[in-house]
C-alpha cells in the first residue's frame, strides 16, 4: 500500500485519530496514538471503511468509540507494514481475529489505542496501555493484581508507587495476552507474579501457576514498556515453544 493511502485514511480520521507513534521493538510494529472521544460518531465506521459489529452498534458510544480507536490503531500497523487492511473482527472470546499471516494485539485507554502486529508466524506479540492509576484505583489492585510479593518487589524500584502498580498491573496484561491465543483459556492475576523491580524499560514476571506442558510454575518472561505523558505501555513477545 502506498503512503498516500495512509495518509488519506489519516485524513478521514482527522479530529477523532491524533498524530500516531510508530515504533519496532524485535520483529513486531506498534502504533500508538490518541484520540477524542468527545469527535466520535458512529458514521466515522463508514468513512474510515471499518465495520462495526452489532454487538458494538448497540452499545454506548464511549464503547464504540473505543472500539473504533483500536481497530484505526490496528489499519495503521497493516499500513505500515506495507499491507492492503483488512477488518480485524473479534472471536465469541472477544479477542482479535487477524488475517492469515499476521499475529497481533489491540489496546486501548479512554484517551488512546494502540496495536502491535508481526508477520512472524511464531511470535505472539501483545500491548497493554493504561493511565497512571489515582489512590483509589491503587487501593482496588492491592491484594486482587498486586500480591504482597508483587509489593515488596516494587517497593525497590525507583518509580514512583502509583506508577509502579500501573505498570505491575499493565504487564501483567500484556502477559495474559500474549499467553491466552496459546492456552485458550482465561487466567488470573494470581498466576503471575513480578521478580525484579522494573528498570531501564524492561520487567521480568514469573509464572507461579502451570499453564501448559510448557508454561510451567517458575517459567520467567521479559517484557518491555515505557512511561510518557501519564500513561504506562507494555509490550511482551511470546516465542511459541
Amino acid at each position: 500500500m502506498t503512503r498516500e493511502q495512509q495518509d488519506d485514511f489519516l485524513d478521514s480520521a482527522a479530529g477523532f485519530l491524533g498524530t500516531p507513534r510508530v515504533q519496532r521493538f524485535g520483529d513486531a510494529l506498534q502504533i500508538d496514538a490518541p484520540y477524542d472521544i468527545q469527535a466520535y460518531d458512529i458514521s466515522l465506521f463508514s468513512r474510515l471503511n471499518i465495520t462495526c459489529p452489532d454487538r458494538i452498534s448497540k452499545a454506548i458510544e464511549k464503547r464504540q468509540a473505543e472500539y473504533l480507536a483500536g481497530r484505526c490503531a490496528a489499519k495503521l500497523a497493516q499500513y505500515e507494514l506495507g499491507l492492503s487492511p483488512q477488518d480485524i473482527p473479534s472471536g465469541a472470546d472477544r479477542a482479535p481475529i487477524w488475517p492469515s499471516g499476521l499475529r497481533g494485539s489491540i489496546s486501548h485507554t479512554r484517551h488512546h489505542c494502540g496495536c502491535v502486529l508481526t508477520e512472524n508466524a511464531g511470535l505472539q506479540p501483545a500491548i497493554d496501555i493504561e493511565h497512571i492509576v489515582d489512590e483509589k484505583k491503587f487501593a482496588a489492585l492491592n491484594g486482587v493484581v498486586l500480591s504482597q510479593h508483587d509489593q515488596r518487589v516494587l517497593a525497590a524500584s525507583d518509580l514512583p508507587r502509583l506508577t509502579a502498580a500501573t505498570l505491575a498491573f499493565s504487564a501483567k496484561e500484556s502477559l495474559f495476552k500474549g499467553l491466552y491465543p496459546s492456552v485458550r483459556r482465561i487466567f488470573g492475576f494470581d498466576y503471575a507474579q513480578i521478580t525484579q523491580p522494573p528498570k531501564e524499560g524492561r520487567l521480568v514476571i514469573t509464572l507461579t501457576k502451570p499453564l501448559s506442558e510448557t508454561l510451567v510454575s517458575g517459567r520467567l518472561f521479559t517484557l518491555e514498556y515505557d512511561i510518557c505523558n501519564g500513561m504506562v505501555f507494555t509490550r511482551f513477545q511470546f516465542i511459541e515453544d
